[in-house]
């Protein structure tokens, strides 16, 4: 597997790529991350949820870094390769070059998956240079097979020109045993506690980097506009980000004192789940939200702006609510609908659960890659 960056730099495609890379390692595919080495102090490799990571120079600050760490691959590849293999790059950047050409190079295939739709995602970022859109038509020619998030990843990619036999749905998942519905009042009252959450009324959670993208300062307006009305609510931001000043010294924040709380990035992110009630994803875009899974997975009723490729698994009014403008009265008035009725905040976290359950747990989603690896690796020899 390819992918730009990787931990410490934490993000949702970091995050999916090692949870993939280390289920499959469990299933018997030897699932492996070369990387960027992004920082002169990280270790050229590393083991991590025992998958094997390499980082290759050079620095990505360096000028025409992509294109050196491009060359590097294909020195690794021709010094480790013992077989054959596939060559899976996350998103559509300098890692899909270089997976693509490594498959050309070692007579083996390349899959690259797309991991966001609209003005955020792998297209329109590609079309924003000449570069970019050359790199972006070559990348879809020339890939084996891409996998698709979405439905509007998938229109994004026909109206491309690419064969739609080319494209793969394959969602991303979520470990439905790790997040789930804390047992019982008295232990999300401990959890609260433990947090250092406000824990008299319920919990409003906002989890993801604090970044234009994800339209933090739409939640924090939309607490603010119904705050005075439930008093004993909080909000709570899990996530750090550049946004995270500007909304520390906004008005809401400040008028609102111990009831937003910041408490910045969170390794035991599940912990803030299962404290919670309510969870609000206001982003502008997303391919498929890691954090909207994980909290519908935490039986969190969810309120999220309709981005696109979110309505292949939140239907609103049953699992969730779905709102369309980017207005914090909107949100505003759906929270109030929410606390207002503590029955249909259950109801709706039930109903997303068994969602995801259904669609994103890690054991439905294992194999589908198998069979894709499987069905790449037929004219190549065995897996």
């Amino acid at each position: 597997m390819l992918v730009s960056r990787f931990f410490p730099s934490v993000g949702g495609t970091e995050r999916q790529a090692l949870a993939l890379a280390q289920r499959l390692r469990n299933t018997g595919i030897d699932a492996r991350i070369v990387t960027q080495k992004y920082d002169a102090r990280l270790n050229n490799q590393d083991v991590q949820s025992n998958v094997f990571i390499y980082r290759l120079p050079p620095r990505s600050s360096i000028p025409l870094s992509s294109f050196f760490f491009i060359v590097s691959t294909f020195f690794f590849f021709k010094r480790v390769l013992r077989g054959p293999c596939i060559f899976h790059a996350h998103m559509i950047a300098s890692p899909a070059v270089a997976a693509i050409l490594s498959a050309s190079l070692f007579k083996s295939k390349a899959v690259v998956k797309v991991a966001c739709s609209g003005r955020f995602g792998d297209v329109a970022t590609s079309k924003k240079t000449w570069i970019g859109r050359l790199k972006l038509r070559w990348v879809l020619r020339h890939t084996d097979k891409i996998i698709s998030l979405s439905g509007d990843i998938d229109r994004e990619l026909l109206k491309e020109g690419v064969p739609a036999e080319k494209i793969v749905r394959i969602p991303n998942g979520v470990d439905v045993d790790l997040f789930q519905p804390v047992p019982s009042e008295a232990q999300r009252l401990a959890l609260c506690k433990a947090l250092g959450l406000p824990h008299a009324g319920p919990v409003i959670l906002f989890s993801g980097r604090l970044t234009a993208q994800k339209r933090p300062d739409i939640v924090l307006e939309a607490f603010a506009l119904i705050a005075e009305r439930y008093p004993q609510s909080s909000l709570v931001f899990a996530g750090d980000g550049p946004l995270r000043t500007t909304l520390e010294q906004s008005d809401s924040a400040k008028r609102l004192p111990g009831r937003v709380l910041f408490k910045g990035l969170q390794k035991d992110i599940q912990d803030y789940y299962a404290a919670s009630h309510i969870f609000v994803l206001p982003s502008e875009a997303e391919g498929m939200s890691n954090s909207l899974l994980e909290a519908m997975a935490s039986g969190l009723a969810c309120i999220v702006h309709d981005f696109g490729g979110v309505t292949d698994i939140i239907h609103s009014e049953k699992n969730g609510f779905l709102y369309k403008e980017q207005d914090p009265q909107m949100v505003a008035q759906l929270l109030e609908k929410l606390l207002a009725r503590p029955e249909q905040v259950r109801a709706l976290g039930l109903a997303a659960r068994e969602t995801v359950k259904k669609m994103n747990a890690w054991e439905r989603i294992i194999p589908q890659y198998q069979h894709l690896y499987r069905q790449l690796m037929a004219s190549s020899g065995p897996l």
